[in-house]
Formats: C-alpha cells, sequence, structure tokens
C-alpha cells in the first residue's frame, strides 16, 4: 500500500505548493507559510518600522561596544598584536607622550569636537599627529582607501 502525500496548503495565499524549498520557508507542521507570503509580510513591517537610529540607541550602542571591549581586553590586544606590531607600538608611545604631558590633545581639526582621537600620517613619526574626532577619522581613511584602491 503506497501513502500518498498532501502538499501543504499556504493559509494565506489559499493554495497548495509542492513541498520544495523553493516555496516554503518554514517547515513547521501545520503551520506552513509559502514564501510569496513571507516576502510580502516582510516587506510591509520593513517599511512600518523603518526608522532612523535615535541618539538614545547610539550612546547604548556605544556603552555596550566600550563595556564588550572591557571585557575582551586579551582577546583585542592578542588580535592587535598578531595584527600589526609597529602601530600598536606607535599607539602606546602615543599614549605614554599624551600621559606625561608631551602632547596635548586638541580639538577636531575639522569640527572642533574635543572628542577626539590621534591620527598619524606617518608612522616614523610618532609624535607628528593630527588631532580628529570619530566620524572625521573614519572619513579620513575611506577616503584614502578608496584613492588606493582605484590606483
Amino acid at each position: 500500500m503506497r501513502l500518498s502525500y498532501k502538499n501543504p496548503f499556504c493559509k494565506f495565499c489559499e493554495t497548495e505548493h509542492p513541498l520544495t524549498k523553493k516555496y516554503w520557508v518554514s517547515t513547521n507542521p501545520g503551520y506552513w507559510v509559502c514564501r510569496a507570503r513571507r516576502n510580502q509580510t516582510q516587506r510591509v513591517n520593513r517599511h512600518k518600522n523603518k526608522s532612523l537610529p535615535t541618539e538614545e540607541s547610539r550612546v547604548k550602542a556605544r556603552a555596550y561596544a566600550k563595556a564588550w571591549r572591557a571585557r575582551n581586553r586579551e582577546k583585542i590586544s592578542s588580535y592587535e598584536k598578531a595584527k600589526n606590531v609597529e602601530k600598536l607600538n606607535i599607539r602606546r608611545i602615543t599614549r605614554r607622550a599624551i600621559k606625561k604631558g608631551l602632547l596635548l590633545k586638541r580639538p577636531c581639526e575639522v569640527c572642533g569636537d574635543f572628542d577626539v582621537q590621534a591620527h598619524h600620517f606617518d608612522y616614523n613619526q610618532p609624535l607628528k599627529i593630527s588631532w580628529l574626532c570619530q566620524k572625521h577619522h573614519l572619513a579620513w581613511h575611506r577616503l584614502f582607501e578608496a584613492i588606493d584602491v582605484l590606483g
């Protein structure tokens, strides 16, 4: 005796589809949803929930990242050591110079923000630094990486 398997029935679009990955996303028995319905639902929800991140969510994300870095300090330092010893040494020299007062942090050279990062143009001159906020520091690197790619 041969058992026949009935194709699953989508409750939303009210059609039967063959039981293949092409049609079905979930294989949760008793609750079949076809891909077409899932895609339609996602489009609607994506449009409804579309919003820009708020300042509060950015602050939360920064706090989370800072806490993660504090918890995983060893992992980060081993990664940095393996990645580039020269840069690690230059950063250490810069931190010590700031601590001793040989180097003073200045506002961002572009926008004047006081939350700045040290940017080294030449790693052979560790104390020749340009002070940039995170936004402009990332923009600087993106710009020059794009120039390097273009040749």
